[in-house]
């Protein structure tokens, strides 16, 4: 099994589960200055379903102080995927299990095409 998959973390990102803040184009570049770590040469994480979790040899401290996630699974395709960090689990020392859930507004931001719409308004007496 091949080991190109890339994870990074990030500390400070004002986007949140419920969707009361989202960016309309989250990109690796726009993360950059919030980026706390890069690991490389992991296995593949799963993305085929909105949550999920990774285990992998990082500080503990390090990991609680992280809010977000991108990963590239580059034997699958050069895409990132963002996800919200929902828990970090102490393992052992340098051990660790991060849960997250997929950030599927700036994940699939790119994958659709907007269409002109019209609004009706209607106006009560």
């Amino acid at each position: 099994m091949a080991y190109n998959t890339q994870l990074r973390l990030y500390a400070g990102i004002n986007l949140d589960k419920n969707y009361t803040n989202v960016c309309d184009n989250v990109t690796l570049q726009h993360l950059e200055p919030y980026r706390v770590d890069t690991i490389n040469n992991l296995r593949f994480i799963r993305n085929d379903q909105r949550t999920g979790s990774l285990q992998l040899e990082y500080s503990y401290s390090n990991a609680i102080e992280c809010n977000y996630l991108a990963f590239i699974n580059a034997d699958y395709s050069n895409k990132p995927f963002y996800a919200f960090i929902d828990k970090v689990l102490y393992v052992s020392d340098k051990n660790i299990e991060i849960q997250f859930t997929i950030d599927l507004m700036s994940t699939y931001w790119d994958d659709w095409t907007p269409h002109t719409c019209m609004v009706a308004r209607e106006h009560v007496n």
